[in-house]
């Protein structure tokens, strides 16, 4: 479950070599597996993660500089349950390569 690896060939990505894959100016960076070569990136709850880590940071700098919590208790511990349940639930997934993109906006017009 913690463990992540590549989908295609099933190498263990150590928690090193998935620095390669985060950025918050690019969200889903890809990225090749460094045994089959194939395309990777996270899974869509990434976004999930850094939402809700730039909520929870944005609140305790509020509540640092204000002494006051800008949202509740009520709100803040359903924020750190999705960011737990995505932490665990992100893996990586085979990006689609740009001629498969390109395909598919030539089907849709």
């Amino acid at each position: 479950m913690l463990a992540k690896s590549c989908p295609a060939c099933g190498t263990a990505i150590p928690i090193s070599g998935r620095r390669r894959f985060s950025g918050l100016r690019r969200w889903r960076r890809v990225g090749p597996c460094l045994r089959c070569g194939v395309p990777l990136r996270w899974s869509r709850s990434i976004h999930l993660v850094y939402i809700s880590v730039l909520v929870l940071v944005a609140d305790g700098v509020v509540h640092a500089l204000l002494g006051v919590r800008a949202l509740g208790w009520y709100l803040l511990l359903p924020i750190w349950a999705i960011a737990l349940v995505a932490m665990v639930t992100v893996r990586f997934e085979v990006a689609p390569t740009q001629s498969a993109g390109f395909a598919q906006q030539e089907r849709k017009t």
